[in-house]
């Protein structure tokens, strides 16, 4: 395992094609609205409420991501982060879809889902892209990793929580 803390974040193709969807839409936006002769102040106040939009949701995918540190895991999310100490994860588990979700050339969902359990919800978190992406599609490295990271969690969590 790295240095902790480790984070693993958007991948770049991820985030390139959020970033083409953005440009896409805008313009598309755009050209519609010019098609229908739509009076240029409009045009633009559209084009750049649809920009803006765009870029915000941009700057907070950019946030999205998990972070493994000594204490514990921390999911970022698009608003806030929420921390999970290792004493209050009761299951770590990977769940293998056996099919990953691409789209014009880019693995948008990834084949291995990483998912915790803890005391306090009844339903499984999604650890956000600790998956096969964040190693260059190495399934040894991803895996290996992995174990690294369940390792540190056996070290630290609670004594009556099933391995």
């Amino acid at each position: 395992m790295h240095r902790l803390p480790v984070t693993y974040d958007i991948p770049r193709d991820l985030m390139r094609y959020a970033v083409m969807a953005a440009v896409v839409t805008t313009a598309t936006l755009g050209g519609v609205l010019w098609a229908t002769f739509v009076a240029g102040e409009v045009l633009l106040v559209a084009v750049l409420v649809v920009a803006a939009g765009w870029a915000f949701i941009l700057v907070r995918c950019r946030s999205l991501g998990t972070t493994v540190t000594r204490d514990g895991i921390t999911r970022n999310r698009f608003v806030g982060a929420q921390h999970l100490a290792w004493q209050d994860i009761t299951d770590l588990a990977i769940q293998d879809r056996h099919a990953a979700v691409g789209a014009y050339g880019f693995q948008v969902a990834s084949r291995y889902l990483v998912t915790v359990s803890t005391h306090h919800r009844q339903r499984k978190l999604l650890l956000l892209f600790l998956d096969e992406r964040a190693f260059s599609h190495d399934v040894h490295a991803f895996v290996a990793e992995l174990s690294a990271i369940g390792a540190l969690w056996e070290q630290h969590r609670h004594p009556g929580t099933a391995p």
